[in-house]
């Protein structure tokens, strides 16, 4: 393939073939813009190249424009349908982290949590996901729309479970207590002192307790609300670990969720605080699967 070094990457333009990190990972779909923020995480990875196996000059908007023959309007066609598709994920991810606010809001307020408001917009989010997933997975730009950690959190957990559980296949109503698990996964952090997971102390040992003890939390508050038991188990068991070192209970592999079928999803967070005992950026929680 041909090589594009990372110093030659100019913002707004455009390769007309996909352009790929290596031999096995596509960055670049085919006239999908260079943007300011790839070239800063490529030069951060220390990468020095890239590659394509179309031509290595680039385009722009004004190129396209300029062109003539059918190929070019077909490019422009795409590209317009394109900036449409991104607007609309956009659009919905707002939506999402507006209603996810106004639930856990209302949980707070009012002790209210809908089973039937939630599980619609699960639904709602499972289609979004099967129609847009090329464009709706892309939430590391989606940054500047967050309120809070917390909901923002819950609602890139929910659109990544939801991806990967439709790639697996999984029956609807899997699919359905799947996403419910993920958006309410850190339910019971709620119920704790902000600066418990928001400040960048280092906690105490009882600090510590206070945060392990969520899962447990969110497992009670689910139940009291009548949610379907996997979903409650998954709320429990999001931060157990097959080798037995997660908690609340510390159980291994053969003694998560009996009769329950778990897959691991990677959840796009960080650590709440320096000491806190939440795995960092990248981990994996488990989601139930199960019937």
């Amino acid at each position: 393939m041909n090589q594009i070094r990372i110093t030659e990457l100019t913002e707004n333009t455009y390769y007309t073939t996909p352009v790929w990190l290596d031999d096995k990972y596509i960055i670049l779909s085919q006239n999908i813009p260079v943007t300011d923020i790839l070239i800063k995480r490529l030069k951060k990875w220390n990468y020095a190249a890239v590659y394509t196996e179309g031509p290595t000059d680039t385009q722009t908007f004004s190129d396209i424009e300029a062109g003539t023959s059918e190929s070019s309007t077909l490019t422009l066609t795409q590209n317009l349908k394109e900036q449409e598709n991104i607007k609309d994920v956009a659009a919905f991810y707002k939506e999402m982290l507006d209603f996810t606010e106004k639930r856990f809001t209302d949980f707070v307020t009012k002790n209210t949590l809908s089973i039937k408001l939630i599980s619609d917009k699960v639904k709602e989010t499972i289609e979004k996901v099967k129609n847009r997933k090329n464009y709706i997975l892309r939430l590391a730009d989606m940054q500047a729309q967050e309120k809070s950690y917390i909901v923002a959190h819950s609602v890139k957990t929910t659109i990544l479970g939801c991806a990967v559980g439709a790639q697996l296949k999984l029956p609807p109503h899997k699919l359905i207590e799947l996403g419910i698990g993920a958006l309410l996964h850190e339910i019971g952090m709620i119920r704790l002192p902000p600066q418990l997971y928001m400040s960048d102390k280092v906690l105490t040992p009882e600090e510590k307790r206070a945060i392990t003890a969520h899962t447990v939390l969110g497992f009670k508050i689910l139940k009291s609300f009548a949610f379907p038991m996997p979903v409650c188990l998954s709320i429990l068991e999001h931060h157990e670990h097959p080798d037995g070192s997660g908690y609340p209970r510390g159980i291994t592999d053969e003694r998560i969720s009996p009769r329950q079928k778990s897959s691991a999803c990677a959840a796009p967070t960080r650590p709440l605080s320096p000491s806190a005992p939440i795995a960092p950026a990248g981990r994996a929680i488990r989601l139930s699967l199960t019937s």
